[in-house]
């Protein structure tokens, strides 16, 4: 019986780490991906994403669900994805934004590290929080396939986090593989609505 439920468990984890809709890539043949339950979770309509045109659909995100969802002309989901925005004290602005900037590789001017100019050993974790130590320079957050709302600092771009959770200062987190497709489908100027 044990080998049965064995069987069984390995045939519904190949299965899942083939789905798309778990970790939004397929798995090698052959291979089971176990995702840990808090995983961020995206999906994406891949015919209506390859004839989706660059900045010509729009962007919703829902701070209560914390969803992320790129749209077509029509307003019919393309991409949906788990998001993580600010946390308590530093929540995500609400209202109508335009996509203001696009950057492959941004580093934020406002939250990184202090590093020895040495040995390059982190000094500080935490800048925002203490005063520049003598012989650090500093080091930004990276901030990888960035797309700026507010020129305050908001924005969205890769981020690690845990399903349901709030962790950022303000930005809106979205998992690796989701943000460089929403990144290959934004534009300056595409209409962002955060409720």
């Amino acid at each position: 019986m044990s080998r049965f439920i064995w069987l069984v468990l390995t045939a519904l984890l190949l299965h899942v780490g083939t789905s798309c809709s778990i970790t939004g890539m397929p798995a090698e043949p052959g291979l089971a991906i176990v995702v840990a339950p808090d995983a961020p979770k995206w999906e994406v309509d891949r015919e209506a994403y390859d004839v989706l045109m660059p900045g010509s659909g729009s962007i919703r995100i829902s701070r209560s669900a914390q969803r992320l969802t790129l749209l077509n002309e029509l307003g019919q989901p393309v991409l949906e994805t788990d998001c993580s925005t600010g946390k308590p004290g530093k929540e995500t602005p609400s209202g109508t934004f335009r996509v203001e900037e696009k950057l492959e590789d941004k580093r934020s001017n406002k939250y990184g590290s202090y590093v020895s100019v040495i040995t390059d050993q982190v000094l500080a974790p935490r800048s925002w929080r203490v005063k520049r130590p003598p012989g650090s320079r500093y080091v930004g957050t990276p901030m990888p396939y960035w797309l700026r709302l507010t020129w305050a600092g908001v924005g969205i771009h890769m981020g690690d986090f845990a399903r349901g959770t709030r962790t950022s200062m303000g930005c809106i987190r979205v998992p690796l593989e989701a943000q460089q497709l929403l990144f290959e489908k934004a534009a300056v100027g595409m209409r962002v609505q955060i409720d």
